[in-house]
């Protein structure tokens, strides 16, 4: 920084005080050289708004990196939105196909059971068993000797 004393006129001062001429000279040069290492208030606000302009210009990059991050997780975090949602839709579906199935399984296995029931039914009559535990069968109770006309021992003819 340039100095900001005129060492002719502080020498002048010193010598017209009773200082001799050349400690008075002196003296100046030691006065400037000391207020050569000093800053005036426009220098250092001066300095002080460079050095925050770039640090400002640094936070203005930093500010616009965030942003693009922050927009970029966005996205990203959109996508993954539509992805779970698609991916609910699809375990919905496939949870509704698993009980439709399941139903119609039951439903084939109902089916199963009443047909083989009704093969052994038809069986039992076949080979002349007794279906006496089987549902719905209301059969005549067997009536007594003394009851019936036949003789003991003949039997009732039975059709298949």
């Amino acid at each position: 920084m340039d100095a900001i004393l005129d060492t002719l006129a502080a020498s002048r001062k010193l010598e017209e005080s009773g200082m001799p001429k050349p400690q008075a000279d002196a003296a100046a040069e030691i006065v400037n050289d000391a207020m050569k290492e000093l800053v005036t208030k426009e220098y250092l606000t001066a300095e002080l708004d460079r050095r925050f302009g770039a640090v400002d210009q640094r936070f203005v990059a930093v500010d616009k990196r965030f942003a693009r991050l922050k927009s970029d997780m966005d996205k990203r975090f959109n996508k993954m939105d539509k992805r779970l949602t698609k991916l609910e839709a699809k375990i919905v579906t496939s949870v509704a196909e698993l009980g439709r199935s399941q139903a119609r399984g039951l439903l084939s296995m109902s089916a199963i059971n009443i047909a083989i029931a009704s093969l052994l039914f038809v069986a039992l009559q076949y080979f002349d068993a007794e279906p006496a535990a089987a549902p719905g069968n209301f059969a005549e109770p067997p009536a007594f000797e003394s009851e019936t006309s036949e003789p003991a021992g003949a039997s009732p003819a039975r059709f298949p």
